[in-house]
């Protein structure tokens, strides 16, 4: 199942807030947070997602961890912290983003409504992770 108990607490406190106010509330800190793409097709069967992990300062609560799935025909080929975002890059369509400001919001569209196809998860990117 894509919904984790860490992302569904996160989805929770955020839905009703302004996005300033989101921005606010999530714990993002880029110097803690291990960023990688993965690919399951045996265990969950959820293809291809973006996998966070933050370590958290002792006595800090938030998030650990996230799985932001994206179309499994994308091709990432750069991904970095650039000051509080992370962005990737997929070769044929160019940057998108992850940040405080569109991380809740992004992360509610994907996992709303189960399982979303390619298509699906392109619109939701190209509506929530480009600028």
């Amino acid at each position: 199942m894509r919904l984790n108990q860490v992302t569904a607490i996160i989805i929770g406190l955020i839905t009703s807030q302004s996005s300033a106010e989101k921005a606010k509330q999530i714990i993002w800190q880029p110097d803690s947070i291990q960023y990688s793409i993965q690919v399951d097709t045996t265990y969950l069967k959820i293809g291809k997602y973006i996998q966070l992990q933050q370590r958290l300062k002792k006595g800090a609560s938030g998030w650990t961890q996230s799985k932001e799935d994206i179309p499994d025909s994308w091709e990432i080929d750069s991904m970095a912290f650039f000051g509080n975002e992370l962005r990737l890059r997929e070769i044929k369509r160019g940057w998108y983003y992850l940040s405080p400001e569109n991380y809740g919001a992004l992360s509610f569209a994907i996992l709303n409504g189960g399982k979303k196809t390619n298509l699906d998860l392109e619109i939701i990117w190209n509506k929530l992770g480009k600028k």
